[in-house]
């Protein structure tokens, strides 16, 4: 019996030598079969060296636990020696190959894992950018009224099936005819001619009520035809034009805000513009059985509800320019209100008689009189005629004005 201590327990007992050979003879099996495998999983160079550092590490430790505390034969006995050694060689070995393969598997299966979250990332992603272009195709085709002319497409399709079907209908009570004409008295006054008249007045019948609902298949397929530029229109109008339009805000940021807001108007109204000229060519497309022109037919109740739109957009459009004019003269008086103040502290070290300079700022407080008529009456213009006026009084006696001091307000002013 030949017994294997593993720090000083015993772990169990070969029957004899060939059960230790046939033990080193398994776990030489075991390092040649992962090393066998090692290359099918082989990662970057980089990889490798770590995947080889482990299976080292692990195979130095192994062989240092199984010196220092395993024992193959009877403690003492001088004999244990060599099936120890081999025993520790084979163990640390076959530990070092499956800690390398185990560390290659796992690294393997990390990357094919990552890989597959990074498909499914790109997949999601795709999708959802999928998903937005066709929203966006969506919402461009809504806009450019795709389904409006796919209606329009659609009645008229009907109208020219529902007209070949008529003129087959035609075809068929015109046989009819020519085949009850070719009949003899004595037929013609029998069952075969009375059936033949029979279906002579059905067909007629049916043309009558078919001739009818086509009529009415005209006149809608025109009235969609009509509405189909004014509808398309009213999708495309500008939305959110008081939005950024804060009394609060600062003049420059609503200045720009009027200026956005005054070209998506004029860009709606060249739309509309282009909406009129399509309704204008339908104009002689309009069907014999509909209204006639003037009675509130589709074309015209089209080109009024157009006109409404129009003249709508276009009172919004001047009184944005009407604001517009109000903030640029607010801005204006307050650069003549500064002015004035300069001219006032400036005026005592210039050499200009009081006198001249008082009739040069009555120039500006008139003009200032006119601009502020035009204005809202929210501007004070007695406020500012008073600082215009304190501004002359200020050069009085001693006191005068340099020409260049008082041409360069004067630009301020202007």
């Amino acid at each position: 019996m030949i017994e294997v201590w593993l720090f000083g327990r015993l772990l169990t007992a070969l029957a004899s030598a060939l059960a230790v050979v046939l033990v080193i003879v398994a776990l030489t099996s075991v390092t040649y079969l992962a090393m066998t495998l090692l290359p099918a999983l082989r990662l970057s160079a980089g990889g490798d060296r770590a995947v080889r550092r482990v299976g080292l590490s692990a195979a130095l430790g192994a062989l240092g636990a199984a010196l220092v505390g395993l024992r193959v034969g009877a403690p003492g006995s001088g004999g244990e020696i060599i099936p120890t050694l081999a025993v520790s060689v084979a163990a640390a070995g076959a530990l070092g190959a499956t800690a390398s393969f185990l560390a290659l598997g796992a690294a393997r299966a990390a990357l094919a894992l990552g890989a597959a979250r990074t498909r499914q990332h790109a997949l999601q992603e795709g999708r959802k950018q999928g998903q937005l272009l066709r929203m966006e195709r969506a919402q461009r085709a809504f806009l450019a009224g795709a389904d409006l002319r796919g209606e329009i497409a659609e009645a008229e399709a009907a109208v020219a099936r529902l007209r070949a079907a008529l003129t087959n209908l035609e075809s068929t009570r015109a046989q009819i005819a020519e085949r009850l004409g070719r009949l003899d008295e004595l037929s013609a006054a029998g069952d075969l001619g009375r059936e033949l008249r029979r279906a002579r007045e059905e067909v007629a019948t049916k043309l009558d009520l078919g001739g009818r609902i086509l009529g009415a298949a005209q006149a809608a397929a025109f009235r969609l035809a009509c509405s189909e530029p004014l509808r398309r229109l009213l999708r495309q109008r500008p939305s959110d034009l008081a939005k950024g339009l804060d009394p609060a805000a600062d003049a420059p940021a609503t200045m720009a805000r009027l200026g956005d807001a005054a070209a998506e108007i004029d860009a709606f109204l060249s739309r509309a513009a282009e909406a009129r000229r399509t309704l204008a060519a339908l104009e002689d497309q309009r069907p014999d059985s509909g209204p006639a022109p003037g009675d509130d037919d589709p074309w015209t109740l089209a080109n009024r509800d157009l006109e409404a739109v129009e003249i709508a957009y276009g009172a919004v459009r001047e009184r944005l320019e009407v604001v517009r004019l109000r903030l640029s003269a607010r801005a204006e008086i307050d650069a003549v209100t500064t002015a004035a103040g300069e001219v006032s502290d400036k005026a005592r070290a210039s050499g200009l008689p009081a006198g001249d300079l008082q009739g040069l700022l009555d120039e500006v407080i008139r003009a200032e009189s006119a601009i502020l008529m035009a204005t809202p009456g929210e501007y004070d213009a007695r406020a500012l005629a008073g600082t215009l006026t304190r501004g002359a009084a200020a050069l009085g006696g001693r006191d005068g004005a340099s020409l260049d001091e008082l041409l360069r307000a004067l630009r301020e002013l202007s």
